[in-house]
């Protein structure tokens, strides 16, 4: 849409509030939208018209609610009063994601970035304004846009301090900092009065992560360089960046843009998805070879069923032959496991008895386990019934064992018990949430319990069991 000129309330601009003022204010390629401390619209620019599909005579005047969907608007309000005159914010300098909408009812998600303008007129709130889908394009014209901060000055310099990615600014001939945004304090781990002092050679892990060189080459040609960086922080966090250095001339002054996104839970978020990806093909591939051995085992299962019915008792053979038809029944179960985890077979969820479980894995778990580790198994006589598939809790139980076994290199002891546990009714009441008006019963369970006197997990380790691709083990090895 043609956007329209915008009306310009005397703010305190930096330059008189003239029409070189009213020019640079328009010409930011962000939304930029400024609200008195009620939330009052007084000035919005160009970017802002054309994103929210007003004009600005529309907008001036309106509360900034309009511009969130009507179902959050009390929260909006809320979280807006923490920005009123004299308050502080932990969100000032720092971003936040959550969903605007327009004049024609569509909703975006919109990166919001705030911060306080101390005006001739008052007290003003900056909102800068980032379409998350056109991240990548505001990226590329970051430059342009802190050449206007840089000039314009009070105005210019809030708005850059609310950009939701690290920008820093040097002299390109003496390597100072001339400037630096809250976001690149957070990505580097460097107080903002550190880097601000600090000048681009000083930095290490700069020099030895490959920035220097970009820096170095974006200068000589003149041209936009980006590299994908990856480096630890002087806080010692790894971290992987995408870094886009920009050389310009500001005043007869060389200059060298730094702009710093941090892509380092994005590759954390990848590497995931190609593990889960490498774990649905050994899914699959394991429930093919299972269905094929499972077509052997029947076999196997069925002669030396029918070899048992035809060798009496106390023939010396007939015991020769038990231990094969058990060895193709514990076979099948396994292959049972396999299927599930190859997502070919259903789990077969049943009643079933934890201490008949435990007992008839108990001959193999002695064979799992090294002659340096006893294994002590104590079962709960009048155990409770539980509903399971009796092949996930044998695997369970088996994960559970060849860790303890790997804990205790040197020898331990392990011991697996079968408890009946009775919860107390206050402790199924989350939350501290009424009953309702009916008297809640003690929830009666059954546990199955894993010891060993290995050398355990440290807090680190511990706080992150839960997490589905965390793993202690090398590479290969687990």
């Amino acid at each position: 849409m043609q956007a329209a000129k915008s009306a310009m309330p005397p703010l305190g601009a930096p330059n008189g509030g003239d029409s070189g003022f009213e020019g640079f204010f328009n010409a930011i390629p962000h939304a930029v939208v400024i609200a008195d401390p009620v939330g009052t619209i007084q000035l919005v620019n160009a970017a802002a018209e054309n994103l929210l599909g007003y004009v600005a005579s529309e907008l001036i005047g309106q509360s900034v609610e309009v511009l969130v969907p009507a179902d959050v608007r009390a929260g909006h309000a809320v979280a807006r009063s923490q920005f009123g005159p004299g308050a502080h914010s932990p969100m000032q300098g720092t971003s936040r994601t959550l969903r605007a909408v327009r004049k024609d009812g569509t909703q975006f998600a919109a990166v919001i970035g705030i911060s306080h303008w101390a005006s001739a007129h008052g007290p003003r709130l900056i909102a800068c304004i980032l379409d998350d889908e056109a991240r990548q394009s505001a990226e590329r014209v970051a430059a342009a846009e802190h050449r206007a901060a840089v000039e314009a000055g009070e105005l210019s310099q809030a708005v850059m301090f609310s950009a939701p990615f690290g920008i820093i600014l040097y002299d390109a001939d003496s390597g100072e900092c001339v400037s630096a945004n809250a976001a690149a304090s957070t990505i580097t781990g460097v107080a903002h009065e550190v880097l601000r002092a600090q000048r681009f050679r000083d930095i290490a892990s700069w020099r030895e992560s490959g920035m220097l060189d970009a820096a170095e080459e974006s200068l000589a040609t003149n041209e936009h360089v980006t590299r994908d960086i990856e480096m630890v922080t002087t806080a010692g966090k790894a971290v992987s960046l995408t870094c886009e250095f920009l050389s310009i001339t500001l005043r007869e002054r060389p200059l060298l843009v730094l702009m710093m996104n941090d892509r380092t839970e994005r590759r954390t978020l990848e590497a995931q998805l190609r593990v889960a990806q490498k774990m649905e093909a050994v899914g699959q591939l394991a429930g093919g070879v299972a269905h094929d051995f499972n077509n052997l085992l029947t076999v196997i299962g069925t002669y030396s069923s029918l070899m048992l019915e035809e060798t009496p008792e106390g023939d010396p053979r007939r015991e020769d032959l038990e231990e094969i038809f058990s060895a193709a029944q514990r076979a099948a179960t396994l292959t049972r496991q396999l299927l599930a985890f190859g997502r070919r077979q259903l789990l077969d969820a049943r009643r079933i008895n934890m201490n008949e479980v435990v007992s008839d894995l108990e001959k193999m778990l002695r064979r799992v386990l090294s002659a340096q580790i006893a294994l002590d198994v104590v079962l709960e006589p009048d155990l409770g019934l539980v509903h399971a598939d009796p092949g996930q809790v044998e695997q369970a139980v088996l994960n559970l064992v060849v860790n303890a076994r790997d804990a205790m290199p040197s020898g331990g002891r392990l011991v697996i018990e079968t408890l009946n546990v009775v919860s107390p009714p206050d402790s199924d009441q989350a939350g501290g949430r009424p009953s309702i008006g009916r008297r809640r019963e003690p929830r009666h369970r059954v546990a199955v319990r894993v010891t060993d006197t290995g050398f355990g997990m440290d807090d680190a380790t511990l706080s992150r069991i839960f997490e589905p691709f965390y793993t202690t083990k090398e590479a290969g090895k687990g």
